[in-house]
């Protein structure tokens, strides 16, 4: 029986990065905890996202870094939440929904998805997010 490597956090922050280049550094931990309605966390402090794979589905691994990718956007590139702004209001859905396009665009998120191959194995990840192909 065949197993697949699961993301690790390193990769994963790579992707986000290749995404995305961040304006400010995040420190990403992936766990293995299965909480019952919570599956990633966005510390604005610490600029610390945590996502809890447990659940075993890297699709869903990388839907929910986005999102706590997007927060850390929000908070950190002079988007910030405003008193009466509610966390996942207009302006965080923006960036969330640009973010998911853009992982599209590039392959890593949606029907053709190039992180994985057709046996499982773990391709194509960028090793920084300055890629080549896509000069900043």
């Amino acid at each position: 029986m065949k197993t697949h490597k699961m993301l690790d956090s390193e990769q994963l922050k790579r992707i986000l990065q290749d995404i995305h280049p961040p304006t400010a550094d995040f420190k990403l931990v992936l766990t293995q905890r299965k909480y019952k309605w919570r599956l990633g966390t966005y510390y604005p402090g610490s600029h610390t996202i945590y996502i809890h794979g447990g659940w075993g589905d890297d699709t869903m691994i990388l839907h929910t870094a986005l999102h706590e990718y997007a927060h850390h956007i929000h908070h950190t590139e002079g988007r910030r939440m405003e008193f009466h702004e509610k966390p996942h209001g207009p302006k965080f859905q923006l960036i969330f929904k640009a973010l998911l396009l853009i992982a599209c665009q590039k392959g890593y998120y949606g029907q053709r998805s190039r992180i994985f191959d057709s046996t499982r194995k773990t391709i194509d990840i960028p090793q920084t997010h300055n890629n080549p192909q896509n000069p900043q």
